[in-house]
């Protein structure tokens, strides 16, 4: 089955996915910049500055991209299945809707944390049912996202059965926002802390469009620009703090994996990547994905995420148009920067 969905994931490639990405991260910050405008007829004493949540950024942006790609969280006034909402400190009661990302990020906390504490796993078995529920209900009355309607077409058509299909549709929302959403908040923490956030802002000034003021930019090239300003940096800071930190997987003899729970192989990705040469660091990019699909890859893992471009292109469109808002301030936290709209 992996055959015939991988080349569909595959599809959204980093640029697609930066351009599908782009234009709603600079939504959701305008949104946030008219917040904060003066009052007609009030003169500001100084520009105005807005508080710009990363966390709450971040979430905006998948829960859109998600009903984008996957059809969930529903679009319109009246969700019925799914609706847009982050994490939170409390589980959902039991006849809430689920929340996008807020409820997958629950039953992300169970796979990637190597121990999870009882009340993540109690958690994440009261609300990941509930975004299977949402997906199940979602193909049933047709599927709605730009991906599920090819991926649920072609399934049904090679005999796949209804809750195969369900299950890989949810795990795809289960793989795609936590590891944006975790890299993102992590790699701006690195940046903050290290005092050098503002030098990437600062090279992505100094990359021009390459065009002039007087002309429309040509296609792509925002990702062009983004891509030659940012992505070696981001996929640096990436590589210095992967997330996940660890894996956990089950050995497999004679091609049979072995489940028993006493049995586990760790793999240290940081420990990893930190034996890497620098100059041979780009050779490893696509290990804090799970590795390289390409067959000729050092790093050539069967399990490698195929939503690898998909990741990185989100990620820099949630970077350059953060970066292209404003001036940037810190303020003390690393999930919180003071905006000064340019």
């Amino acid at each position: 089955m992996a055959s015939r969905l991988n080349p569909i994931i595959d599809a959204v490639t980093e640029q697609v996915a930066f351009d599908t990405a782009l234009p709603i991260v600079k939504a959701i910050l305008s949104v946030m910049a008219r917040l904060v405008q003066p009052r007609p007829g009030h003169l500001p004493s100084a520009p105005p500055r807005m508080a710009i949540d990363l966390v709450s950024l971040s979430e905006k942006l998948l829960a859109q991209l998600c009903s984008h790609w996957f059809g969930l969280p529903d679009s319109g006034a009246a969700p019925r299945w799914m609706r847009e909402g982050g994490w939170t400190g409390a589980p959902a009661e039991a006849d809430e809707l689920p929340r996008c990302p807020g409820s997958i990020f629950s039953s992300s906390r169970t796979i990637f944390a190597p121990h999870p504490s009882a009340g993540v796993v109690q958690r994440a078995m009261a609300e990941g049912p509930r975004v299977r529920e949402a997906v199940a209900k979602m193909i049933e009355a047709g599927p709605q996202g730009s991906l599920t309607q090819q991926i649920v077409p072609l399934l049904r058509a090679a005999g796949v059965a209804q809750q195969v299909i369900v299950n890989s549709i949810a795990g795809m929302l289960l793989g795609f926002p936590p590891t944006v959403h975790g890299n993102f908040l992590r790699t701006m923490r690195h940046w903050i802390e290290g005092d050098t956030l503002w030098q990437q802002q600062q090279a992505l000034a100094e990359t021009p469009l390459g065009t002039s003021l007087e002309t429309a930019p040509p296609a792509g090239a925002a990702y062009k620009r983004a891509r030659d300003a940012l992505r070696r940096r981001l996929l640096d800071a990436m590589q210095d703090h992967p997330l996940p930190e660890m894996l956990w997987r089950c050995p497999v003899q004679h091609g049979v994996p072995q489940h028993d729970p006493a049995r586990r192989i760790v793999l240290g990705v940081r420990s990893a990547l930190a034996d890497i040469p620098e100059r041979q660091r780009p050779a490893y990019d696509e290990l804090v994905f799970g590795g390289s699909r390409d067959d000729a890859s050092p790093i050539h893992g069967r399990h490698a995420c195929p939503g690898y471009g998909m990741g990185v292109g989100v990620l820099l469109a949630l970077l350059a148009g953060l970066f292209d808002a404003g001036t940037l301030r810190p303020t003390g936290s690393p999930v919180l920067l003071m905006l000064t709209p340019s």
